[in-house]
């Protein structure tokens, strides 16, 4: 294998989306020239600033199916083509399942370790090219981390993030159980604007807060949470409830899920 100087080297990594770096860094640079043609393709798609994050998405697939301009006009001509999901749990068996019985087609697979994001112990990483009615949709799987984990990941590299679906708010310490500075994804509005997030679907309107108590271990947490990755002075943490209140009221959707399972409601935020 021909020896790259560290300058070659750099602006080789350069020409990559972050989160493809992710994966150049971890796997063999000799299997990553072995899919090269995959990534190619995953980095153009990148660029298109098209990317949706579920996070502790679990097996579940159904932002794959039904989130696109055509359930969602209030898109316009944007579709997300890259998906990211992540669960405190290992789901990866029955997510292959989900997107088989869902007639979500894997057209590749490539699977790697890497401790790069979780650095408190190596983690999977799956990368899905995947085809629904046509249409290619990449699927970024990273079982076993933490949303606070793959958050900050996304703040420290200014990692766009244009739509969040999160189906699963109403956990009072976060959707990621027992995590020492977890966040609720319903605060999640404070990071808009660092994230450039464009629409985020959820299961709440506009009411953020809870009592005194979850509002004091929430900021407590956001705290923590912002010191731990030295971005403190970046956020203004008492500026959370005019952050919330900036943006408008959310549209209903849940009656546009076919086949939602036990959904209840969902609402849509435009930022």
């Amino acid at each position: 294998m021909k020896v790259i100087n560290p300058y070659e080297k750099q602006k080789w990594f350069s020409k990559w989306h972050p989160l493809i770096q992710i994966v150049a860094k971890y796997l063999n640079i000799d299997s990553f020239h072995e899919n090269e043609d995959i990534f190619l393709s995953l980095n153009e798609d990148l660029k298109k600033n098209q990317t949706l994050w579920y996070p502790s998405a679990g097996f579940d697939v159904t932002d794959i199916i039904n989130v696109n301009n055509e359930i969602f006009p209030e898109f316009e001509e944007y579709s997300p083509n890259v998906f990211i999901h992540n669960d405190m749990c290992s789901y990866i068996y029955d997510f292959r399942k989900q997107l088989e019985e869902n007639e979500i087609h894997i057209i590749n697979e490539i699977c790697l370790f890497s401790n790069y994001i979780n650095q408190s112990k190596s983690s999977e990483f799956h990368l899905f090219n995947t085809s629904l009615n046509g249409k290619k949709k990449w699927v970024m799987f990273f079982p076993e981390l933490h949303n606070e984990k793959l958050l900050a990941f996304f703040l420290d590299e200014s990692i766009q993030i244009n739509f969040i679906y999160s189906v699963c708010d109403g956990i009072l310490d976060g959707m990621g159980g027992g995590f020492p500075n977890a966040i609720p994804t319903k605060f999640y509005s404070f990071f808009y604007k660092a994230l450039k997030t464009n629409y985020h679907i959820s299961q709440f309107h506009n009411h953020i807060r809870w009592s005194p108590f979850a509002n004091d271990y929430i900021i407590s947490n956001m705290k923590k949470f912002l010191n731990d990755i030295r971005q403190e002075n970046k956020f203004d943490i008492n500026k959370i409830d005019e952050v919330e209140n900036s943006f408008k009221n959310p549209i209903a959707v849940f009656n546009r899920f076919v086949n939602f399972g036990n959904c209840r409601e969902l609402w849509l935020r435009i930022i």
